[in-house]
């Protein structure tokens, strides 16, 4: 059982103040009854009241107060399906994990800048679609499109330089398959952003971006790096510097941020070519999502934690009900 207001479970102390206060309470009671003096007296007018009803009530008040703590701080457990009709914008963000997307031109480098950013732009789009395409040498669809934010967020924190084997850097195949994710989702509220250094080694994609102009699919691109360049850091599994990367002829392989390629993919659709600089460029491409007009995304079965907060209510008013209605005073059979 989780709850998803747990600070309202602070509120839990309360019980064994008041269990105390009533502790408290008896005694002073006893005490009084003590001073009065006449035993005679004291025990005919105490002779009706049942102590273990006065407990009972008392416990039935601690539980109450237990049950309203648990309601409040909304209680969840199991899980169902819900079927929701998506309005929204359809994102597919296609993530270079080349090998030159280690390089540091940009703290704490390329990838993993690019994969802050993208968390950015997943808690902007919160009620639209969003899905994930890796690619160095080839491409893989990572993630598809999901309405599940907390779900994506998941998937983004694990992307990773070995996520794809091939060595390379095929922009055009990547660009053709988040075409193809994007190809069930009607209208022109579709998005590829596209967070690469620019350097492409396979195919020509421009292919792919005059055939998303015809789409209707504007893509954004964001370029990572620097025009004077980085070396190649490479790192061992335990993510420790072994060396940097060379050529055949043992020298210093120098990366460079390709500003022709993104600029020229982003300007055939109508979208828009920013270099990361100050974080302003991802408020720019939020905007710019968020200005395209919602569109039919279809249905999708989500799980969701089922509240169970009503079944502490419904214990709440059975125990003060249950309180309120038994008397302190004894049956005639209790005599």
């Amino acid at each position: 059982m989780t709850f998803l207001n747990a600070p309202f479970l602070a509120f839990l102390v309360l019980i064994p103040l008041f269990a105390l206060f009533f502790l408290w309470r008896n005694l002073v009671r006893a005490m009084v009854v003590r001073r009065i003096g006449d035993t005679e007296l004291v025990q005919k007018l105490l002779s009706q009241i049942s102590p273990a009803r006065r407990r009972w009530k008392q416990i039935l008040w601690l539980l109450t107060l237990l049950a309203l703590i648990l309601a409040v701080a909304r209680p969840v457990w199991g899980i169902e399906l819900q079927k929701i009709e998506k309005q929204g914008v359809a994102v597919v963000f296609v993530v270079d994990v080349s090998l030159s997307m280690a390089a540091q031109d940009i703290v704490p480098s390329r990838l993993e800048r690019a994969r802050l950013d993208i968390q950015d732009l997943l808690a902007s789009l919160e009620g639209n679609d969003a899905g994930i395409i890796l690619f160095a040498g080839q491409a893989f669809q990572y993630m598809p499109l999901t309405y599940d934010m907390q779900a994506a967020q998941v998937f983004v924190r694990s992307i990773a330089l070995n996520a794809v084997p091939t060595p390379g850097t095929a922009i055009g195949e990547a660009l053709d398959m988040a075409l193809q994710v994007l190809d069930d989702v009607a209208g022109d509220n579709r998005v590829i952003v596209l967070l690469s250094d620019g350097e492409n080694h396979e195919g020509n994609p421009l292919n792919a971006a005059r055939a998303a102009s015809e789409a209707g699919i504007v893509i954004h691109t964001l370029g990572y790096g620097t025009i004077t360049g980085s070396t190649i850091p490479i790192f061992d599994d335990a993510g420790t510097l072994i060396d940097y990367k060379k050529d055949s002829q043992g020298t210093l392989v120098q990366t460079v941020l390709d500003e022709i390629v993104l600029r020229t993919l982003a300007e055939t659709t109508g979208g828009s070519y920013q270099p990361i600089v100050d974080g302003t460029e991802i408020a720019n491409v939020i905007a710019a999502i968020q200005a395209l007009q919602p569109g039919d995304l279809g249905e999708e079965l989500i799980d969701r934690p089922v509240e169970q907060f009503g079944i502490f209510v419904a214990l709440a008013l059975l125990a003060l009900s249950v309180e309120m209605l038994l008397p302190e005073t004894r049956r005639e059979r209790d005599s």
